[in-house]
């Protein structure tokens, strides 16, 4: 099957827009989105499995991933490190830009997409380096950055945990400093409770 690859880094001005706009406008059945600080190599196996099942939506690899060498489905694609079927992504409608300008975007469609009965999987057969310092690592250095993953950790919850999101509201309510402590005294993990809402 037909891949393009499209690299745009995520500490870039609107790159959930630009991503969104690559993904509607190539032509290949197969999008690969990687960030500035990511190389990938040996991922023709990858692109394979894509013709094995055509329920699958997005084969995802990180660097820091625990399992190397192996395959395993998981929850969320990565969004700066994954190939997607670009006709199921414009099917679940992709990213929704109330995330912007970053994080929880991934989450949002790769939650979508698994509710609509597609796959996600994790190979750890493809070759993954970071190159340099990790965009993400480099924003939650930032307290505003901290603040925006906290508003789009909950308006995620919102979206498609409303129960869940109404405790969770209550306890942001009694304890609203908790993100600026996190910042502070260098807590904050950047996709705390990430998978733990799916």
């Amino acid at each position: 099957m037909k891949l393009e690859i499209f690299v745009i880094g995520n500490l870039e001005k609107d790159f959930l827009k630009k991503r969104q706009k690559v993904m509607r406008t190539s032509k290949a059945p197969l999008v690969m989105l990687l960030n500035t600080d990511i190389k990938v190599s040996n991922y023709q196996r990858a692109v394979k499995r894509f013709g094995k099942d055509p329920k699958l939506f997005a084969v995802t690899f990180s660097p820091e991933s625990s399992k190397k060498g192996e395959v395993s489905e998981v929850e969320v694609a990565n969004g700066g490190s994954s190939i997607y079927r670009r006709k199921i992504w414009n099917k679940i409608g992709g990213i929704d830009m109330m995330f912007e300008p970053y994080w929880w975007d991934d989450v949002d469609y790769s939650y979508r997409a698994k509710k609509a009965g597609y796959k996600i999987i994790e190979d750890g057969t493809v070759g993954v380096r970071q190159i340099g310092e990790m965009g993400v690592d480099i924003l939650k250095r930032n307290l505003r950055s901290v603040l925006i993953q906290r508003r789009n950790y909950l308006l995620f919850l919102k979206k498609h945990k409303p129960d869940y999101y109404r405790k969770v509201m209550f306890h942001y309510s009694v304890f609203p400093f908790i993100p600026w402590v996190e910042w502070r005294f260098k807590k904050f993990k950047g996709g705390l409770s990430r998978c733990g809402t799916l």
